[in-house]
């Protein structure tokens, strides 16, 4: 009984010292703008290595705690989405560590994972009305219409402009064509983060003495 009670609350002190740095990472990727961006990269190594030693359930306790406290400091939406991150990642790929899938499947998991964070977080942004496409069709449209603008007072716009078209015209082309990419766009960016996730877990994981086969030669 002595030994069970020891053993529980060896995985409870596991599940803090996760929960703690999870949201430590949660907070300077808000609002450390260099390390910010660092720290999306290995926020979910602490519940990977947490798969890795305890298992799947308290890894997903973890989780769930991690993204009540995110939360309380960096606001419903941050916290929300920050906690999807860490965990998609952070479990999907702590299972596939643990169980010694191939790294080219992980990474595939890794990616499909990316795909559905990233749903959810445009799903999450459009019902709590932080992000609606006809915001980011009006952002892009400013954006476009400023450039060919500092293009006009440069005096180069005339020579950009293919023959018969006006400037109005070829700037809701490069809108159509900005707008046709976009998914793509997305698509690239849940790719790239998931290989990035999977590389600096995989290094530092490596250095924490968890057996992790590395990625083949590209």
């Amino acid at each position: 009984m002595g030994q069970t009670k020891g053993l529980s609350s060896r995985v409870l002190t596991d599940c803090g010292i996760v929960v703690a740095l999870s949201v430590v990472l949660v907070l300077i990727s808000f609002y450390i703008p260099v390390l910010g961006t660092l720290a999306t990269m290995i926020w979910a190594v602490p519940v990977m290595a947490l798969v890795l030693r305890r298992g799947i359930f308290p890894a997903i306790l973890s989780v769930l705690v991690s993204a009540v406290v995110s939360i309380l400091f960096a606001g419903v939406v941050g916290g929300i989405l920050s906690a999807a991150w860490i965990g998609f990642f952070g479990l999907i790929y702590g299972v596939c560590f643990r169980k010694k899938i191939s790294p080219l499947s992980t990474l595939a998991a890794g990616t499909i994972a990316a795909g559905i964070i990233m749903v959810i977080t445009l799903a999450i942004g459009a019902i709590l009305g932080v992000f609606s496409f006809d915001g980011l069709t009006a952002t892009l449209r400013e954006s476009v219409q400023q450039t060919l603008s500092m293009y006009e007072s440069a005096g180069i716009l005339d020579q950009l402009l293919p023959q018969g078209m006006t400037a109005a015209e070829y700037g809701d082309e490069i809108l159509s064509i900005m707008m046709t990419l976009l998914p793509a766009v997305f698509i690239l960016y849940g790719m790239a983060s998931a290989a990035l996730n999977y590389l600096f877990a995989a290094l530092i994981l490596k250095r924490l003495n968890f057996d992790i086969t590395p990625l083949p030669p590209f």
